[in-house]
C-alpha cells in the first residue's frame, strides 16, 4: 500500500518547487507544493503532511514565519530548512527545523535527509511484495 500522507515543498521558485517534486515522486513519495509561506498555512488547514521542506526567503510570509506559526498552533511536523542565506543554519535549529540544507544543494542529499525523516515509500512496498 503506497503511503498518502504528502511531503509539503514551500518555495518561491517555481522550478526548485518541480525539480523536488519530481525527484521525491520518483522515490514514490506523494508531494504538495506552496509558493509562500501564506500559501503553506492555508494548506496545513486541511492537509497534516509528514514532512515540510522549507525555503527561507519567500515573498508574503517567509519561512521563518512559518516556523513560528507552526510551533504556535502546535504542529509537530519534521521540518527541513533549504536557504541560500548565510549563518541561517543557527536559526533554523533555533526555530525547531529537524534538518537545514544550504541552497545550492545536491538532490541526492536532499533525498538523503528526507528518507532519514521518511522511510522510502517503494522499500516499503518491495518488502510488502517479497
Amino acid at each position: 500500500m503506497r503511503p498518502t500522507t504528502p511531503i509539503l515543498v514551500v518555495d518561491d521558485d517555481e522550478s526548485i518547487r518541480d525539480l523536488l517534486r519530481a525527484a521525491l515522486e520518483r522515490r514514490g513519495y506523494v508531494v504538495l507544493t506552496a509558493s509562500d509561506g501564506e500559501e503553506a498555512l492555508e494548506m496545513l488547514g486541511t492537509v497534516r503532511p509528514a514532512l515540510l521542506i522549507l525555503d527561507v526567503q519567500m515573498p508574503r510570509l517567509d519561512g521563518w514565519g512559518v516556523m513560528r506559526e507552526l510551533r504556535f498552533r502546535r504542529l509537530d511536523i519534521p521540518v527541513v530548512v533549504i536557504s541560500a542565506l548565510l549563518d541561517f543554519a543557527r536559526r533554523a535549529v533555533e526555530l525547531g527545523a529537524t534538518h537545514h540544507l544550504a541552497k545550492p544543494f545536491r538532490i541526492v542529499e536532499l533525498i538523503r535527509i528526507v528518507e532519514d525523516i521518511l522511510p522510502p515509500p517503494r522499500d516499503s512496498i518491495a518488502e510488502g511484495a517479497a
